[in-house]
């Protein structure tokens, strides 16, 4: 059912990019580097993963969701070991990946087409791997490697120069620390690691246009609050305080778990915690200069590790060895007790109508393609309607000449007896006032609703016949 429910708003932005595609003989890897259109930004290894899949499948919503719930489903397995790792017993093991499991955030981003998903998996998979390496006397040839290989990883997934510059910071701090390797030559070596890759990532954020950049910086200091400032902390907060409820209201339960297993994991001092750490570090410094929101979906690959932190309150063995084993015992029933509670959908009851509430878009999109009269008939999109509207008409080869911008409706031969269809999609309201005003004026002057469908909030279709 997640995979075959239609595009929500940002996955069409980015689809009407395939869309609009050259062919695959004509430069389509570079294709992938280049800005995308309709204020859309993605890793280019991601967008040539997704098009390899649209060029096998064709575009859809199964292809084009491909490669995230594959990354979904290997989270799994990669955050089970993540959890071995990082936690010292099985109870504590077993809690933390059945929150996992069932964390709806999770599930929801593994059945859409973006990036996020795939971020989580790869989060993890670099964190396991720098946790394993041992640069005692780092040679150039070292440097060089590591550096391609996270210049690569940073075009396959973003948030992994964050975890660069924390393996940097944290290698630093240790030889700071350590009087053996505290000399100035391997410390040159250590920060020049980050040369190449940043190099790449500040060539790739300012060829980014102007336009977008500017949404982009908009849109995460007024729209959604991302970007840390003494006056955005607290929305920030609640902003991701609601984003990681959403389906899962049993998650503010564990809120102050999330800061207390913090604290505990920190305190063993050990080599996880300290890189951790310090690339959570970077990803603040980074919001704070308005280079990354941190904030909701731009962060759901730290939720892994706030589900540690969790499972890390857990986490501990009792000198009483009965006390021990009721207290494991307990934990693994309450594990049990909750799986039970998802599963009969007692518990996140609404998770499955928080995705199909999206829905309403396609059924509107064939009922607008069997009635539509190409001849007299004329098609007014809404601003955020022209992405759907797209999308849906190539899937469905509807390709009608008549149809105008809300803003353009002076361009259309309107006149007696002519039928407006309204396709308003992502908007829709219950009402008409969000419409441009030379339409609600036109409509209300001479007009005649025949009908008006309304499949879910977010889908709304209109037939007017002007008298």
């Amino acid at each position: 059912m997640l995979m075959v429910r239609e595009l929500w708003f940002d996955e069409m932005q980015l689809a009407i990019n395939f869309i609009d595609t050259p062919a695959p003989k004509e430069n389509i890897i570079l294709w992938a580097f280049k800005p995308l259109q309709y204020y859309q930004i993605a890793p280019p290894f991601f967008l040539l993963g997704v098009k390899f899949a649209t060029l096998i499948f064709g575009i859809n919503e199964i292809s084009l969701r491909l490669i995230p719930f594959i990354s979904g489903i290997l989270s799994i397995f990669v955050f089970y070991k993540l959890s071995k790792i990082t936690l010292n017993t099985k109870p504590a093991v077993i809690f933390a990946n059945l929150l996992f499991a069932i964390n709806f955030p999770l599930v929801r981003y593994a059945s859409e087409f973006k990036q996020y998903s795939t971020d989580v998996l790869i989060f993890m998979l670099i964190f396991i791997w720098i946790s394993k390496i041992n640069l005692q006397n780092p040679g150039f040839k070292t440097i060089l490697k590591y550096s391609a290989v996270f210049t690569v990883l940073f075009f396959i997934s973003q948030p992994s120069i964050f975890l660069l510059s924390g393996f940097i910071l944290y290698e630093i701090l240790y030889r700071l620390k350590s009087e053996k390797y505290a000399n100035i030559k391997d410390l040159a070596k250590i920060i020049s690691m980050a040369l190449i890759p940043l190099i790449f990532v500040f060539m790739y954020k300012f060829s980014l246009p102007d336009d977008l950049s500017g949404f982009m910086d908009a849109y995460w200091t007024k729209e959604v609050p991302g970007f840390i400032a003494y006056d955005s902390i607290l929305e920030i907060l609640k902003e991701n305080c609601s984003f990681f409820a959403l389906g899962a209201r049993y998650m503010i339960f564990f809120a102050p778990f999330v800061l207390a297993g913090f604290f505990i994991f920190l305190s063993k001092k050990s080599k996880w915690s300290l890189l951790f750490s310090c690339t959570l570090f970077s990803i603040i410094c980074a919001s704070i200069l308005h280079l990354y929101p941190m904030t909701s979906r731009m962060i759901l690959f730290l939720l892994p590790f706030a589900i540690i932190f969790i499972a890390a309150c857990f986490d501990f063995n009792l000198k009483n060895k009965e006390i021990e084993k009721l207290f494991s015992a307990s934990l693994i029933f309450a594990t049990l007790f909750i799986a039970f509670l998802f599963q009969a959908k007692i518990l996140c009851k609404n998770r499955i109508n928080n995705i199909l509430d999206l829905n309403g878009n396609k059924e509107l999109m064939l009922i607008l393609k069997d009635n539509f009269n190409t001849e007299e008939d004329v098609i007014i999109l809404p601003l955020y309607s022209k992405s759907s509207f797209k999308y849906y008409s190539y899937l469905y080869n509807f390709n009608p000449l008549n149809v105008y911008d809300e803003k353009d409706i002076q361009k259309a031969s309107l006149k007696a007896g002519s039928c407006i269809w309204i396709y308003v999609s992502f908007n829709a309201g219950k009402t008409m006032e969000k419409l441009n005003p030379e339409i609600s004026k036109l409509l209300n002057k001479n007009s005649k609703i025949y009908y008006e469908i309304s499949l879910s909030r977010w889908a709304r279709l209109l037939k007017i016949k002007l008298l």
